[in-house]
Order: structure tokens, then C-alpha cells, then sequence
């Protein structure tokens, strides 16, 4: 029934409980049929628990980094495009340049609120006409791109995720008609 002789590391911390004496410092360690306590099996039990979460740490970590990067880019390319907006031009999509994006996920919208003279007030947003704005009206260029997650839905909360994995990014540049 019992061990009546014990070999456990820590011969001061065993303690008798249920007539058998277990050790204390690995309260899960039991002796084997020569007497000796072994742990056996319980570190790959630990690893196979432990591993998942390690690994999924560096490639959140990654995943984040990029869509960051993305997101940077996204707001220096909508600063840049109201900025040729306020000079009166209006780029093409294929004029657009976003480092490290490519353009067949991204999107961009144009967006005027004309400045009315009479009560000196901006009206409602509305899509940018052809001829382009006139002096004192704002102008707002909005970006949207889809991130594709590269480690899916592991690695980014699954609110933020579309049905096919992506992440949209979106990003806004306003500015006023000189």
C-alpha cells in the first residue's frame, strides 16, 4: 500500500497524507516500482499546454508590426493627397503611391464640403465634383485598405477580422482650398 521509505529530494518537506508519503515539492511526482520519484510524462504534458501561447506571442507581435506599418502609410498618403488637393490637383488612383500597399486593395474617395460665403460656414460632405473645389472650401481624401493577416485569426481579435482574414485600415486627410 504505502511507501515506507521515500526518496524524494526534499526529505524535509514530505508529508504524510492518506498513510502515503508524498513530496511535498512536486505534490504530482509518485514513486515508481524501485522506490525512486519520477515525474514522468508531466514536463511534455506542461510543454504541450505552454507551447501554443508561446508561439502565438512573437506572431501577434509580427502580425501587429505589419499592420502598423500599413496603417502609417496609409495617414502619410492621405496627408499627401490633401495637400495636392488644396493645390488644386486631383491624382488618379494609379497616381497614388503607398509604400509597401498594393493598390488593387486600396481604395480611395474624395470628399468636398463647399464654403458658403453668405454665412460663412462649411456645407455637408459630398463627393468632390470633376472641376475640383474653389477657394475656402474643405476637402477630404479618405483611404481604405484591406490588410490581409497573414497568421489569421490566432494572432488579431476576431472583431476586427472580415470573412476573408482582412483587416481595413482607413485613413483621412482634410484640408482647405487656398
Amino acid at each position: 500500500m504505502g511507501v515506507t521509505g521515500t526518496r524524494c529530494p526534499d526529505m524535509k518537506a514530505a508529508s504524510a497524507m492518506g498513510g502515503r508519503r508524498l513530496c511535498a515539492c512536486t505534490p504530482h511526482a509518485r514513486p515508481d516500482a524501485s522506490g525512486a520519484w519520477t515525474c514522468r510524462g508531466s514536463v511534455s504534458v506542461e510543454m504541450a499546454l505552454a507551447l501554443p501561447f508561446l508561439l502565438l506571442l512573437p506572431f501577434s507581435i509580427i502580425e501587429w508590426g505589419l499592420i502598423s506599418r500599413d496603417a502609417v502609410a496609409l495617414g502619410a498618403a492621405a496627408r499627401g493627397l490633401s495637400r495636392d488637393l488644396a493645390l488644386g490637383k486631383i491624382p488618379g488612383p494609379e497616381e497614388v503611391g503607398v509604400s509597401g500597399i498594393g493598390a488593387d486593395h486600396l481604395t480611395i474617395t474624395y470628399e468636398l464640403s463647399p464654403w458658403d460665403e453668405n454665412t460663412r460656414t462649411c456645407g455637408d460632405w459630398g463627393p468632390l465634383p470633376a472641376e475640383g473645389a474653389e477657394s475656402g472650401d474643405r476637402i477630404r481624401a479618405t483611404l481604405t485598405y484591406e490588410h490581409s493577416v497573414i497568421f489569421g485569426r490566432f494572432c488579431v481579435p476576431a472583431w476586427h477580422l472580415t470573412e476573408d482574414e482582412t483587416i481595413i485600415l482607413t485613413a483621412k486627410g482634410m484640408t482647405t482650398r487656398e
